[in-house]
């Protein structure tokens, strides 16, 4: 809701929207992060740039141009809908690579996917008619 009150009739691209939000969250990571142990991550390159480009342009700044480009499409109600995906991938993923998937997580699955379904199909409301509008302001002749 805050994008929609805030920032849509702003008129952004959402490519500004995904970079002001990543900058802003680095900068506040910068603040709360330990950084203790972080040596780990840096003495290898390949694992540095992986989690560079991998999670954080890739994963994080990518899902956000794709959320924002939504909104701009479709709205913020059908846009939050996609939010709910990313637990349903990871038991995919989860799965591929051997993980066990029980009843457990098969479950909020269905509900997930339920809650998807009802937020897209909605209760339709029909849009009134315009006073501008020559189709229905006609009136009857008297006669």
């Amino acid at each position: 809701m805050y994008a929609r009150k805030f920032l849509s009739p702003l008129n952004l691209p959402p490519l500004t929207l995904a970079t002001w939000q990543c900058g802003l969250a680095v900068l506040t990571l910068l603040l709360v992060t330990d950084f203790s142990g972080i040596d780990n991550v840096t003495t290898s390159l390949h694992a540095t740039f992986g989690a560079i480009i991998g999670l954080g342009m890739v994963g994080t700044g990518g899902t956000f141009l794709i959320y924002y480009f939504i909104i701009a499409k479709l709205g913020p109600v059908k846009a939050s809908g996609a939010t709910y995906i990313a637990p349903v991938v990871a038991i995919i993923i989860g799965a591929c690579v051997g993980e066990e998937v029980t009843v457990w997580e098969l479950v909020p699955l269905a509900l997930i996917f339920g809650g998807v379904v009802l937020i897209q199909a909605g209760k339709r409301r029909p849009v009134p008619p315009s006073p501008d509008d020559p189709l229905t302001s006609v009136q009857p002749a008297r006669i």
